[in-house]
């Protein structure tokens, strides 16, 4: 799993998916260096403009990105355009944030975790 916002990184991390993450945007650096020593996880740039490219030699199953800050559309038409398998994640508020929870743990075969983190 590629995670291009740290926000994204709190759900996989809430999932206890944080073991799949393979790369993260730069804002995580803290939580990768502190995994460095049990798995290489890719630095891949600001959340703005990670490099694609190195996102797309990783082969990733799933790449979480987000649209809450204007500009990150460029990073997801970029992922669409490679062919690169993705989720794209948009809260509004509370209630989406959720829903979003849902969503990640179902693509990841993590219901019953993400039902747990929703209550």
């Amino acid at each position: 799993i590629v995670s291009l916002a740290p926000s994204n990184l709190d759900v996989l991390l809430a999932l206890e998916a944080g073991e799949r993450v393979v790369g993260c945007e730069n804002s995580s650096r803290e939580w990768a260096r502190s995994r460095q020593a049990e798995a290489e996880i890719a630095l891949l740039g600001p959340d703005l403009d990670p490099d694609l490219e190195k996102v797309s030699e990783l082969q990733p199953d799933l790449v979480l990105a987000s649209l809450t800050v204007p500009g990150m559309e460029r990073v997801v038409s970029g992922l669409a355009r490679r062919g690169i398998p993705h989720l794209v994640l948009a809260p509004r508020g509370v209630d989406d944030a959720m829903a979003d929870v849902l969503r990640v743990g179902e693509a990841l075969g993590l219901t019953k975790q993400a039902v747990a983190v929703v209550k």
